[in-house]
C-alpha cells in the first residue's frame, strides 16, 4: 500500500477525528520514512503506535526527529554563568531518561526507544536556539511538523498543534488540530510539500540561522541500550503489547460506541448469525471489522462480499490498517482480480488448516458463481460477511446462500427487500434473521453521530407528451390487474407488472423539466467551496445536467460508471476543493463522501432504500460540517383535479411518500405538516404508502 491509496482530509480535529487511528499510523504503515519536528518528545508515543510501528519497521522504515530541549531554570542560570550548553541539554536528557527507566509504564518504551536508536531505526536530535555556547537559553524551539514518505517518493505533510506525546497522539488527550498536505495535490498545495520538507532538511543538516541542531548523546544511547542487555526492539514490543493487551473492540483503537457494543454483543449472543438493520453512517464497517479480528484470531478464514469494485477498494483499505498486526492474506475476487482462479488459489486460502490467516474479499457478482463456490473449502471455520446484504436476496445473487459457513454477519440499512418477499425470506431464513436491536437515523442525528440537516422540496411537472406516455402506462397497468381481480397487494404484484411500473416511473425519473430546474438551483443556491452532489437517473440525464452547469460557470464534474476518467481522482479532488459531482447510483452503496454538505435529488426510484441510503451518505460527520442541506425535485400533477380522477395518483403516492421520509427526521419539521397536509387533500394516507416500492432488478 502506498500513501496515495489512503484518503485524507483536509485537516483533523480532535473531537471529531481519531488522529491516531485515521491519520497517524495509517501513515506510518504505508510509509518508508518518517521525519519530525516538534516542541517536545516522549518515548509514550510508542505505547499508542506500536501496533504500526512493527509494520514500519519491518518494512525497512527509519525515523528522524528534531525536539526541543527542555531546561529548568537551575540550567539556564548555569548557563549564563558560563556552563557550555550542551552540558546543560545532555545533563537534563540524562535525568528525563533515568525518570523513565524507573517509571513501570515508561521503562519498556524508553529501552524501545535505545534499542531503536542502536540499530538506526531511530535518529534523534536535539534543536537549541541561538548560536555560540554562551546562549540563552531562554526561547525554545516549537516547531510542530511531520513528513510521510512512501516507498514511491509520495510524501504527506501535516502541521499543527500536536505534539510527540502520549496525550498530543491519543483520542483522549489534548484536544489537537493538525493540516494536511500531500504531494499529488500539483499547484500551490504541492509548493508547500516541497517548503515544508525543505525547512526539515535545513534544520536536520544543522544550516538553519538562529538555531544549533545537536546529535543526540551517545552517552545517553548506551544509558538506554544498557537497561535492555540482550533483547531487540521487536522483543521489547512484545512486552509492551503484552503490558498493554491485544486490541479488541474494549481498546482505544477501536473503541465502539455504545449502539455498535449493543449489535456485536446481540449478534455474538445469537451464535454469530443475524443481520445488523442500522442507518447509513452508523459505523456498520466497524462492528463487522471487530467480529472479524476476534474470527482471525479463532483460526478462521474470513469472506467479505460487497455488491461493488467501489466498496471492494474501501474494504480493502479498512482491512490493511483496522487488522495490519494480523498480517492477514488478503484475496480479491472480482472487480478485475483474476488471480484467485489461478493455481487452486482461493481452495488453499480456505482450507481450514490453512496455517496463514485469512480474508477473502469477493464481489457479489464473483461470490455468488458456481466457480467461486465450488472452490470455497465451505465449512464451520468460514466466517460470512455480506454487506449491503439485501443485494445478495435477489433471483441470481441469493445462490451464494447455498454456502456452508459457520459465523454469519449481514450488514445492511435496510434489509427487507422492497417488494420483493421471496427474496426477503431467503435471507432472513439464511442469517438467522435481523438481529432485535435497531440504530435509526434520528438515533444517529440525536447522538451526534449523523449531521443534522434541512430538507427543501421543490416541485416541477410532467410535459404533455410525458403525461400521456404516463398516462397509457397507467392504463395498461389497470388492465392487467382487473384480469388479476384486482385484490392483488402491491408488494405481491407479478413482474410483468413490476415492469410496467418501472417503466412509468422512468418517466418522472427523467422529466425534461428537471435539468432546467436543476441548473435554477444551483445558480441561486450554490456557493463557492461548498460540495454539491446531484443524483440523476441515467448517463444522458447526467451529461445533460453536466453541460448546462458548465454552461453556467459552475464547478460540476460526472460521477458514474460510464465516466472518462479516474473515479477515485475524481472524488478525491472533490475532497479537497468542493463543487458539484453529477452522479448516478454509484454513490449509493457504501461509497463514504463525508465532506459533501449538500445534495439535489433529480430523479429517486420506488425503491425506500434508494433515497434512504443517499440521505446517510449526505449525513456522514465531517470537520467544519455543522449542517447538510438536501433539495429534493417532486413531480406534481398539474392541478387537484388530477389527483382527484386518480390518474396520477400513483405518482403521487412515490414522490410524497419520500418526500414525507425526509420531511420528519429534517431539523425544518414544518416541510413534514406541509406534505402530510398535501397528501390528506389528495386522499393519500402518508403512513400507509411511505414503505411501499420495487427492488431495481438487483
Amino acid at each position: 500500500m502506498s500513501l496515495r491509496d489512503l484518503r485524507f482530509k483536509t485537516s483533523y480535529h480532535k473531537g471529531w477525528d481519531d488522529i491516531a487511528d485515521r491519520f497517524y499510523l495509517p501513515c506510518m504503515r504505508a510509509s518508508k520514512r518518517y521525519d519530525r519536528a516538534v516542541g517536545y518528545f516522549s518515548s509514550s508515543i510508542l505505547l499508542l503506535a506500536w501496533d504500526a510501528l512493527d509494520v514500519f519497521v519491518m518494512s525497512d522504515g527509519r525515523i528522524r526527529i528534531i525536539c526541543s530541549h527542555i531546561l529548568s531554570e537551575a540550567d539556564t542560570e548555569a548557563i549564563r554563568r558560563g556552563t557550555l550548553a550542551r552540558d546543560c541539554v545532555q545533563e537534563n536528557l540524562r535525568a528525563q531518561i533515568i525518570e523513565m527507566l524507573q517509571d513501570d509504564e515508561m521503562k519498556d518504551p524508553a529501552k524501545l526507544l535505545g534499542l531503536l536508536i542502536r540499530d538506526g531505526i531511530v535518529d534523534l536530535r536535539v534543536a537549541v536556539l541561538g548560536s555560540g555556547e554562551d546562549r540563552s537559553l531562554g526561547g525554545l524551539f516549537h516547531s510542530k511538523l511531520g513528513v510521510f514518505m512512501d516507498d514511491q517518493g509520495e510524501r504527506v505533510v501535516f502541521k499543527g498543534s500536536m505534539n510527540e506525546t502520549w496525550k498530543g497522539l491519543a483520542n483522549d488527550g489534548n484536544l489537537e488540530t493538525v493540516d494536511v498536505f500531500v504531494s499529488w495535490a500539483g499547484g500551490r498545495e504541492q509548493e508547500r510539500v516541497s517548503r515544508e520538507c525543505e525547512y526539515f532538511e535545513t534544520l536536520w543538516s544543522n544550516r538553519m540561522p538562529g538555531a544549533e541542531v545537536l546529535r543526540f548523546p551517545e552517552a545517553l544511547a548506551k544509558e538506554l541500550i544498557k537497561h535492555a542487555d540482550a533483547e531487540t526492539w521487536d522483543d521489547v514490543l512484545r512486552a509492551i503489547r503484552g503490558r498493554h493487551g491485544k486490541l479488541n473492540p474494549d481498546s482505544p483503537r477501536i473503541a465502539l460506541r455504545p449502539h455498535q457494543e449493543t449489535a456485536l454483543r446481540v449478534w455474538e449472543a445469537n451464535d454469530g448469525r443475524g443481520i445488523i438493520e442500522y442507518a447509513t453512517g452508523s459505523g456498520k464497517t466497524f462492528i463487522a471489522l471487530a467480529a472479524l479480528r476476534e474470527s482471525l484470531q479463532r483460526g478462521e478464514v474470513c469472506i467479505i462480499v460487497v455488491p461493488s469494485i467501489g466498496l471492494l477498494d474501501q474494504w480493502d483499505s479498512e482491512i490493511r490498517w483496522f487488522l495490519a498486526d494480523l498480517k492477514p492474506l488478503i484475496l480479491r475476487c472480482g472487480g478485475g482480480s483474476v488471480k484467485w482462479r489461478s493455481d487452486n488459489l482461493l481452495r488453499a486460502s480456505t482450507r481450514e488448516s490453512s496455517s496463514q490467516s485469512a480474508v477473502i474479499l469477493a464481489t457479489l457478482q464473483t461470490a455468488s458463481t458456481p466457480g467461486f463456490l465450488n472452490d470455497v473449502c465451505q465449512g464451520p471455520h468460514i466466517m460470512l460477511v455480506v454487506d449491503e446484504v439485501h443485494r445478495a436476496g435477489s433471483p441470481n445473487a441469493s445462490r451464494l446462500l447455498s454456502m456452508q459457513s459457520g459465523r454469519r454477519l449481514g450488514l445492511s440499512a435496510t434489509p427487507k427487500r422492497a417488494g420483493d418477499p421471496d427474496g426477503t425470506s431467503k435471507l432472513l431464513f439464511y442469517f438467522d434473521g435481523i438481529l432485535p436491536c435497531s440504530y435509526t437515523l434520528r438515533d444517529g442525528i440525536e447522538d451526534g453521530v449523523l449531521t443534522p440537516y434541512f430538507y427543501y422540496p421543490h416541485q416541477t411537472r410532467l410535459s404533455q407528451t410525458e403525461s400521456e406516455e404516463w398516462l397509457d402506462l397507467s392504463r395498461r397497468i389497470a388492465r392487467a390487474l382487473a384480469k388479476m381481480g384486482g385484490s392483488a397487494e402491491e408488494e405481491t404484484l407479478p413482474d410483468a407488472i413490476k415492469l410496467l411500473s418501472i417503466q412509468r416511473a422512468r418517466i418522472a425519473k427523467s422529466a425534461e423539466s428537471k435539468v432546467p430546474l436543476c441548473h435554477e438551483i444551483l445558480t441561486k443556491y450554490y456557493e463557492r467551496g461548498q460540495r454539491w452532489i446531484v443524483y440523476c437517473d441515467s448517463a444522458d440525464q447526467a451529461g445533460a445536467v453536466n453541460h448546462v452547469l458548465r454552461e453556467a460557470g459552475l464547478p460540476s464534474q460526472e460521477y458514474h460508471s460510464q465516466m472518462s476518467g479516474d473515479r477515485k481522482t475524481t472524488l478525491e479532488r472533490f475532497g479537497e476543493v468542493g463543487g458539484i459531482l453529477v452522479a448516478i447510483r454509484c454513490l449509493d452503496e457504501g461509497i463514504d463522501v463525508p465532506l459533501a454538505t449538500h445534495a439535489l435529488i433529480l430523479a429517486s426510484s420506488r425503491n425506500p432504500r434508494e433515497f434512504i441510503q443517499r440521505r446517510g451518505r449526505l449525513l456522514r460527520r465531517a470537520p467544519e460540517k455543522l449542517f447538510a442541506h438536501i433539495h429534493d425535485v417532486l413531480v406534481m400533477p398539474e392541478t387537484c383535479a388530477d389527483i382527484e380522477q386518480g390518474s396520477m395518483r400513483s405518482l403521487e403516492h412515490a414522490e410524497l411518500a419520500r418526500a414525507y421520509e425526509f420531511a420528519l427526521d429534517a431539523i425544518n419539521t414544518d416541510c413534514a405538516h406541509r406534505i402530510a397536509a398535501l397528501g390528506a387533500l389528495a386522499g393519500i394516507d402518508i403512513d400507509r404508502v411511505k414503505d411501499i416500492g420495487y427492488e431495481n432488478g438487483d
